[in-house]
């Protein structure tokens, strides 16, 4: 699944991550991108917290700063 710039739009999070993990295949794939001059911007140490909290593990980033798609497995 890949998400752009969605973190910062959605009221809960936490509750759309929940909702992405349960339905996402075992071993599926969670990719965010956010991208800089986005007034929701999600900052990558917070989406990174967030995400690992609700069970993904960490894979690997691409990018930086205000600019990055991290990847994320079930």
């Amino acid at each position: 699944m890949f998400l752009v710039a969605v973190l910062g739009e959605v009221p809960d999070p936490a509750s759309c991550l929940l909702d992405i993990y349960r339905v996402l295949r075992p071993q599926g794939l969670l990719s965010l991108t956010e991208q800089p001059g986005d007034p929701d911007f999600f900052p990558l140490p917070d989406a990174r917290k967030l995400v690992e909290g609700v069970g993904f593990r960490f894979e690997k980033v691409y990018g930086g700063g205000k600019n990055y798609t991290a990847s994320f497995r079930k």
